[in-house]
């Protein structure tokens, strides 16, 4: 790379404008949907011959190679995706850089974000961040982004002040606020980098450009290196689809926080009512973010701790249907339910809400723990009831005598099989699906690679506290030196809070099977015996109609492998490659063709750097992407035009009684026809064919579960919990 002339502030040397900025490597970053609305004349226009007939031809040949493209229907489909023919799309594979650059005209609005963080000195400087041991051993890799994470720090910092300027005692110390929250981005940073860091370790190495007599000294030398714009650009330059992903990631992480920050100063009174009646909570002491998955646009769950010690759970979601399952809950105790459930204190803001903190806490006597199963034994009957799935032993914690759910997103579940299926369509598998072992709550050996050994136990009553990944899993060797490398392992699962033990000492499942099902039994018949105040207009269960569910169609993990495959170096050169990679996701489209209208949406969001989230309501059979509203800054927004504003946050979270959890503000919903089998809630209301015994004014899906043979129903389902727990390894552990 050429020379780059550079000056000092802060600390830093900075980059000096240049022709650097103007290199069509930069646009290398652009994926095919983007380089297709580019096309001249729109992505249907008919396009010359490719510039590069060879490489196109060889582009082409692995993608076609790829599982399921050699089938002529599905590559067809696949093209339509985003609109293109095949001629167009060869003319996009053989494009030279320079052409693409040409085309597109203006520099994207990423790259221009890149060009200001390393050509004007920021404020502030971004803080060490407390990372745990292992994580530290990366630190030095964020040295490449050195300038760009003191330009995000110091707009979160300008974002603060503003927040802070209002009237009224702030529950935060502007000063300190923005430096709790910078080790959430340092971690997620080094997630993205750490492979391509790794690579240009050892090609540094190889190449004898590192310096120091221990491995660990020419680790340091390395690390020294990135301080120098020129190796640090010619990094990002070299994986232009990496230096994207760091703007974009710092960019949201700014949003994300004050949107946080708002949400906090917004409901401080009411939090305090609910939270801290009695005392005073302090000013806030330490934020831990990225906690569980990450949806719409970045936001994850975050855990705020106070200086009275108070810690809340903050969630960036509606919560309506966690109010509503706490007032079933209470519904339940009412109508003679014993022991009583623990119920979550819950303060639901519309688009975001917040929860009490939960502590794993050991059972003092055997009577605790007989009541613990017990309950336990009822929340199997209730999530039956509720078509509930995904209870996995991260979604449980045992308080003491009191097993508390903590995610309720995936109640009233439909079967993923059963999407777009017209009526009277019944998919293998279906009477498994329908029964108690649905909410994965039982023992249950869970697919993880190929061959009858390759599984886990993950459920939330007997997951065992030690477990390993049948499938190595990526990995590091020898952080901090000069030998650091990935590698593939077993590696140990993180143990669950969901099973009880008696002072500290784990019990075994097998010895509590009489309450867990006598607590079963006297759920199911308390919700048979009132089924019609149950499911009635008025009942309990019509408050979860217009909430807002999560729809699973695909497991976390598959996701999860594919963004971490995708941060590959060899897929972070070019954004094509990693279009390829993540066009994995139509392998399943063989087996439910149907799923094929919400490929492009999965993609779109682990694009974003999100695990894909769809949503839907129980009274209702659309199926929808909540995702965030364009917040990419247009060239010409940048340039001082009066065109889109520079990436809108969050209004202020209302606090409006209502049924109905509303779109988060400054987001889109896009919405496809769920076409299921069962009738919507209205449907059901108004059809004169309901079935007999059932309230015409009832769901479906909430009525189902309890038919007027209740005893028999009740039978079966007691014999596949036993059938369960005798056929499982691992419920005695």
């Amino acid at each position: 790379m050429r020379a780059i002339e550079t000056s000092k502030g802060g600390g830093f040397s900075y980059v000096a404008r240049g022709q650097l900025w103007e290199s069509p490597d930069w646009f290398r970053a652009l994926t095919l949907q983007e380089r297709t609305e580019g096309l001249p004349g729109g992505c249907h226009a008919e396009p010359g011959p490719p510039v590069d007939p060879e490489r196109a031809e060889r582009r082409y040949a692995r993608w076609r190679a790829q599982p399921p493209f050699s089938a002529e229907g599905a590559w067809s489909r696949r093209l339509a995706a985003d609109g293109l023919s095949e001629a167009s799309f060869l003319s996009l594979l053989g494009e030279p850089d320079a052409d693409l650059a040409r085309r597109q005209g203006e520099p994207p609005p990423w790259l221009l974000d890149l060009e200001r963080a390393f050509t004007h000195p920021s404020p502030h400087a971004f803080p060490e961040p407390s990372l745990p041991e292992r994580a530290r051993q990366h630190l030095g890799f964020l040295e490449a982004v050195r300038p760009l994470l003191d330009a995000g720090y110091s707009r979160l910092c300008q974002g603060v002040l503003e927040l802070a300027a209002g009237p009224g005692e702030l529950p935060f110390d502007p000063q300190s606020a923005p430096a709790f929250l910078a080790a959430g981005l340092a971690q997620h940073l080094i997630l993205l980098m750490s492979r391509t860091m790794v690579l240009e370790l050892n090609l540094a190495g190889r190449e004898g450009r590192l310096a120091g007599e221990t491995p660990e000294a020419r680790f340091a030398s390395f690390v020294a290196a990135l301080r120098s714009p020129a190796t640090a650009l010619a990094v990002l330059r070299q994986y232009p689809v990496l230096a994207r992903q760091m703007v974009e990631t710092v960019s949201c992480w700014i949003e994300v926080s004050l949107e946080l920050l708002r949400h906090l100063r917004d409901d401080a009174e009411e939090l305090r009512g609910a939270f801290s009646p009695d005392r005073h909570p302090g000013k806030l002491a330490a934020v831990e973010t990225g906690l569980g998955d990450s949806h719409r646009g970045g936001r994850t769950v975050a855990v705020l701790t106070f200086a009275s010690g108070l810690r809340l759970v903050y969630k960036p979601k509606p919560m309506g249907v966690e109010t509503a399952f706490q007032e079933l809950l209470a519904w339940t105790a009412q109508k003679g339910f014993e022991p009583a459930f623990r119920r979550l204190r819950v303060v639901d803001r519309g688009d975001h809400g917040w929860v009490e903190w939960m502590e794993m806490a050991p059972c003092a006597t055997a009577e605790e723990l007989t009541r613990f199963y017990r309950r336990q034994g009822g929340y199997l009957a209730l999530l039956y009831l509720l078509a509930a799935t995904d209870f996995h032993h991260e979604n449980l914690i045992a308080a003491g005598e009191h097993p508390v759910l903590l995610d309720l997103e995936a109640l009233f579940h439909p079967w993923v099989a059963e999407i777009g299926a017209g009526p009277g369509e019944t998919p293998l598998g279906r009477p498994l699906f329908a029964s108690v072992l649905q909410s994965g709550m039982l023992p249950m050996r869970t697919r993880w690679g190929a061959g009858e050994a390759a599984s886990v136990d993950l459920s939330g009553l007997a997951a065992p506290m030690v477990q390993t990944t049948p499938q190595p899993v990526l990995a590091t060797e020898a952080a901090g030196t000069d030998a650091m490398r990935f590698v593939r392992r077993p590696v140990e699962l993180s143990p669950g809070k969901s099973r009880p033990t008696l002072n500290g000492a784990e019990v075994a499942l097998c010895d509590f099977l009489a309450p867990l099902v006598d607590g079963f039994v006297a759920m199911y018949r308390l919700l048979a015996g009132h089924r019609e105040e149950l499911a009635g207009p008025g009942g309990p269960l019509a408050a979860f109609a217009e909430a807002e569910i999560r729809v699973i169609v695909r497991m976390t993990r598959t996701y999860a492998t594919l963004f971490m495959e995708g941060q590959h170096p060899f897929s972070l050169g070019d954004a094509l490659d990693r279009d390829r990679l993540l066009d994995r996701l139509w392998e399943v489209i063989e087996e439910w063709p149907r799923l094929a209208a919400l490929v492009p949406a999965e993609r779109r969001s682990l694009l974003r750097g999100d695990i894909p989230l769809f949503t839907a309501q129980p009274g209702s059979r659309r199926c929808a992407r909540a995702s965030p509203a364009s917040t990419r800054r247009t060239s010409s927004a940048r340039r001082g035009s009066s065109a889109t504003p520079s990436r809108p946050c969050s209004t202020a979270a209302r606090n409006t009684p209502r049924p109905r959890s509303p779109r988060r503000p400054g987001h889109r919903r896009e919405t496809r026809s769920w076409q299921s089998p069962g009738r919507s809630a209205a449907a059901w209301r108004s059809s004169p064919s309901a079935r007999p015994g059932r309230r015409t004014g009832s769901p479906p899906r909430l009525t189902r579960r309890l038919p007027g043979a209740w005893p028999w129903r009740a039978s079966t389902s007691i014999s596949a919990c036993r059938a369960s727990f005798s056929s499982s390894p691992t419920w005695a552990r």
